[in-house]
């Protein structure tokens, strides 16, 4: 995932959440390149302004796709 932010100072985020789910709504597989932490139960990647990429797996499991939120 990579995020392409508007360069912009006003209103600037200062954090991004990035969440991975499948089409059954389960958080599967796992982050890697940060330390993932729990938000509502699910792991989740939360980079700072100036991180801009995080790579998501799912190693043991049969999901090809997720949803990224």
């Amino acid at each position: 995932v990579t995020i392409e932010a508007q360069n912009s100072t006003d209103n600037k985020p200062t954090q991004f959440v990035l969440q991975a789910l499948s089409p059954g709504n389960e958080s599967l597989g796992q982050w890697e390149g940060i330390t993932p932490e729990s938000c509502s139960s699910v792991d989740s990647a939360i980079l700072n302004s100036t991180q801009n990429a995080a790579n998501w797996t799912s190693p043991g499991t049969n999901v090809s796709s997720v949803q990224i939120r």
